[in-house]
């Protein structure tokens, strides 16, 4: 069975040097079945 969620993320970072900061959580919604799955 599937469920909805939604992720909120923040980052920071230079585009110019393609250098950013791990993403922050910054509001979740629903549930994941394990975050280790996400591509960060």
């Amino acid at each position: 069975m599937r469920k909805a969620s939604v992720l909120v993320l923040a980052r920071t970072g230079s585009p110019s040097t393609s250098e950013f900061d791990e993403p922050v959580l910054v509001r979740s919604y629903g549930s994941l079945d394990d975050p280790e799955d996400l591509p960060f």
